[in-house]
């Protein structure tokens, strides 16, 4: 292929990933291959997104802690510009992944005899990034098998659920931390409690349309449920015009169900 394209970037760029995911590969070749591909094709996504991975990558083999959180910040910093000029999942899908390595290294270090603040910073980028991209991708595969995952590291510590339900009791107001409460005690099938989380959070912060939507969702699954609840909810859940679009789908759903079949049509 080489000998027929010469210097092309997709050719340099596919060299790169096969250097990063052949066992045994090499890493530094792969950043040389991956490097050359966005010199000659600097306007690439996909080569900034496989640059990313390749940090992440080499974070999981780096030396010392300040090296590993260089190579994680690098990576994050490149998927906040993809971010804004993608039209895919996977900036949002790596940068789920970096939040998810920053904290099974916050959980399996045994320097730290309880988790401090920077376990629940990251717990809300991580969310928040996890949050977006399934509003913008709906059903994504990838982000659906980050969630769980996500969902079973913090199932499996009991330091971590300690450290989400103080970290809630400080801050009701936040979003992303009653999200991922209220996440963890649906998954132990305590879902009083994760009704609770979300309705506590409301209190606090009545207007916030991730809550409303948190709320409606649970709802969704709860026998008792009045439909109407749904609906006043899913439609508190976004503005008009904003890209919430699994709130959006979702309330269409309900409108339909109650009848409302222009409404659910528009």
């Amino acid at each position: 292929a080489k000998h027929a394209a010469g210097e092309d970037p997709n050719l340099y760029h596919q060299m790169g990933i096969y250097e990063m995911v052949r066992p045994g590969g090499n890493l530094i070749k792969a950043q040389e291959h991956l490097f050359k591909a966005r010199d000659l094709n600097e306007k690439s996504n996909f080569i900034k997104h496989s640059i990313a991975e390749l940090y992440l990558r080499m974070a999981d083999n780096a030396r010392t802690e300040l090296e590993r959180f260089k190579l994680l910040n690098e990576a994050a910093m490149l998927c906040q510009e993809l971010k804004r000029n993608t039209t895919d999942s996977y900036a949002y899908h790596t940068l789920v992944k970096i939040g998810i390595r920053r904290l099974r290294y916050l959980l399996e270090c045994s320097e730290r005899d309880s988790l401090s603040a920077e376990f629940e910073d990251v717990i809300k980028t991580t969310e928040a990034n996890l949050f977006a991209g399934l509003q913008n991708f709906p059903g994504d595969s990838y982000l659906l098998s980050a969630e769980s995952e996500l969902a079973d590291i913090l199932d499996e510590e009991d330091r971590a659920l300690e450290a989400l339900e103080k970290a809630f009791v400080n801050n009701p107001r936040s979003t992303v931390i009653a999200r991922r409460l209220s996440s963890c005690y649906a998954k132990n099938d305590k879902r009083d409690q994760a009704k609770q989380t979300i309705e506590k959070a409301l209190e606090a912060n009545s207007g916030d349309r991730k809550l409303h939507y948190l709320l409606a969702k649970l709802l969704l699954d709860e026998p008792g449920a009045t439909a109407d609840a749904i609906e006043y909810h899913f439609r508190k859940s976004f503005s008009p015009g904003d890209k919430s679009y699994d709130a959006q789908l979702l309330y269409g759903r309900q409108l339909f169900i109650n009848g409302k079949l222009d409404e659910s049509k528009h």
